[in-house]
């Protein structure tokens, strides 16, 4: 009997169970990355909804997020509306300002995001994202695209501006926005790029003209013009500055084609020389140009003979172009006079302009 009981005992103790832990509450991580940017009369909010709850294990259902509206730090919350995400996904919602926050002068909004489970339980708020609340910019009106040489020429109108230019705290910017659309870059039969958003440095607004220089010959750009509002203001207890954007303008489109001819060489110069071969000849040389996509010269002649009235013009510089500033016309005929002139060549083709022209005699003999 001792034996047994023995036995029991210790088949007993190795049966008793660990302290019971609590049950889960399945409550969704709180959000940690919302945001918020005001365009027009309607405040944009983005957020990822976590895919783990409190236990650090996954979450299988919609999680209903609720938008929280405050007007002020420390004022009463205002539920603006909810949506269900599920976890894991990214979540977003447009809240359309009441006619009061819309109108006057900036002043900070603040929103959360909470998220609830089944049950209605929630972990908490997420982190604070700050909006602006008042009159927005007005919508830029007119803008025109030109392309030129040194770039594409924006023009546009802004509205007079709604917001006092009494209150110093507040800066208004014209933001300008081109799209790529497409590039001869890409090889024939091959898929054109989606398109590419590129954020161009702003005049102050006023302004109302930019010129785009970093554009490339052969693309096609979509630009769009927005006047911002930019507000230091204290939200959620940090000093920041925060945007509100009017409309943007409808866009302009323009194809930046080098279609532009080089400018004409300048500072053309003939000097008659008599050649070691016992022949004269002249010796040019201009000043260089300075285009980027410069690809060479060609000298032209005019002969006018000693002994008639007549004069023929050729290229004398040869099929290839010439890639330096200089040229040596050789086996002239004594005497005769010579009229050059030089012109400038892109690697698109385009022919510049020709240069002044200079008129020398051939020697008839060494010096």
């Amino acid at each position: 009997m001792i034996c047994v009981c023995a036995l029991l005992v210790v088949a007993a103790g190795c049966g008793i169970p660990a302290l019971p832990q609590p049950p889960s509450l399945e409550l969704p991580m709180p959000v940690q990355d919302l945001s918020a940017a005001r365009t027009g009369n309607t405040v944009a909010l983005h957020w990822n909804v976590p895919a783990q709850n409190t236990d650090k294990t996954p979450i299988k259902k919609k999680l209903t997020s609720e938008i929280c509206r405050r007007e002020q730090s420390g004022g009463d919350c205002k539920t603006v509306g909810s949506v269900a995400v599920n976890a894991g996904e990214a979540a977003e919602f447009q809240d359309v300002l009441p006619r009061e926050l819309a109108a006057a002068d900036p002043r900070p909004l603040l929103y959360t995001v909470q998220l609830r489970n089944a049950h209605g339980r929630s972990a908490g708020e997420s982190n604070v994202a700050g909006a602006l609340a008042g009159a927005a910019p007005a919508a830029i009106t007119n803008l025109t695209a030109e392309n030129l040489p040194r770039g594409i020429q924006l023009s546009w109108q802004s509205p007079a501006p709604a917001i006092a230019p009494a209150n110093s705290s507040v800066k208004i910017v014209d933001r300008i926005t081109r799209t790529t659309l497409s590039s001869e870059a890409n090889a024939p039969g091959t898929k054109s790029a989606a398109p590419a958003e590129h954020t161009l440095e702003t005049p102050a607004s006023g302004a109302n003209a930019a010129l785009d220089t970093t554009r490339t010959w052969g693309d096609n750009y979509r630009y769009r013009v927005q006047a911002i509002a930019e507000v230091k203001v204290d939200a959620g207890g940090n000093a920041r500055t925060l945007e509100m954007a009017g409309l943007a303008s409808p866009p302009a489109q323009v194809a930046a084609k080098q279609i532009f001819p080089p400018a004409a060489p300048q500072g053309l110069a003939v000097v008659p020389v008599w050649g070691s071969d016992g022949k004269p000849a002249m010796d040019l040389h201009w000043e260089p140009n300075t285009e980027a996509e410069l690809a060479g010269y060609q000298v032209y002649c005019v002969e006018r003979f000693s002994h008639r009235a007549l004069a023929s013009r050729r290229m004398v510089s040869g099929g290839k172009l010439l890639t330096a500033p200089a040229f040596s016309d050789r086996d002239l005929t004594p005497g005769n006079s010579y009229q050059y002139s030089v012109v400038a060549v892109d690697t698109k083709g385009n022919i510049s302009a020709e240069s002044a022209p200079v008129q020398e005699t051939a020697r008839s003999g060494p010096e």
